[in-house]
This record gives C-alpha cells, structure tokens and sequence, in this order.
C-alpha cells in the first residue's frame, strides 16, 4: 500500500494556471519574439510590431491550430480580427491566422515551450484544437 501511495505522489503534476501561464508568456516573448510586439493578456492574444500600425487579435477560445514554420515563426490558426490604429481606410477585417516572428537564434527548444504554453492557454479557456488524427 505504502508503494502505491509513493508511485502515486510521484505522478502528480502541478498544472500552471493561467495567470502563471500570462506571466511566463510575457516574460518570455522577449527571448523569441523578433518585434516584441505581442500581448498576452487575460482574454486575448494581440499580434503586433512597434512598425506598423496594425495589429491581429485572437480569442483564446478561437484559436484553433498553433504551430511552428522553422525560420519564419510561431503560426497561429483561428478566428483571427486585423486591426488598424492610425493610417488605414479600413475598418476591423477577418483573417484566418496570425504571426510571431522568431529570432533566427531562438533556440528551437524555447519555441516549443512557447508553443506549448500558448496552447496550454488556450485550452484553459476553452479552445479546441484541430484534430489531427482524422485522415
């Protein structure tokens, strides 16, 4: 019985929260992120650089697929909003995804870890991935 109860203990994991998860997201883009633009908050996810004045937002909850094109960025795919802040004849249009650029010297270990915290975000509120598994 003792060695149940030690196998057990040793399989537990501490989950991060959300909060958790928003803080290291944050503190971290500084290591990957080639324009640093990016907010993670609460609700959402915000795509931008400090050059352009535009800006592509996400839902948590919307977002459907994120992964990693080597030598470009982190790709995320969902019911994406562009924004524009000064400068355009537009309003708020859809798109089907949003970037972040990676630094050429990422190291490829950290952008996993990135990718994964921003589905592990995703899911606690609510996302449903693509199920790669049906063809």
């Amino acid at each position: 019985m003792l060695f149940i109860c030690l196998l057990t203990g040793m399989q537990t994991i501490k989950a991060q929260t959300a909060e958790e998860t928003l803080e290291w997201l944050n503190v971290k883009k500084v290591d990957i992120e080639r324009n640093n633009g990016s907010v993670y908050s609460a609700d959402k996810l915000r795509a931008a650089d400090h050059y352009s004045s535009i800006a592509h937002d996400i839902q948590w909850q919307n977002i459907k697929e994120v992964i990693i094109k080597k030598g470009y960025g982190i790709v995320v795919k969902g019911k994406v909003i562009e924004r524009c802040f000064k400068g355009c004849d537009w309003d708020d249009k859809s798109a089907e995804s949003l970037t972040i650029y990676c630094w050429d010297s990422s190291p490829p270990e950290m952008i996993e870890k990135f990718v994964k915290a921003l589905k592990h975000m995703a899911e606690l509120k609510g996302a449903k991935f693509l199920n790669d598994n049906l063809f």
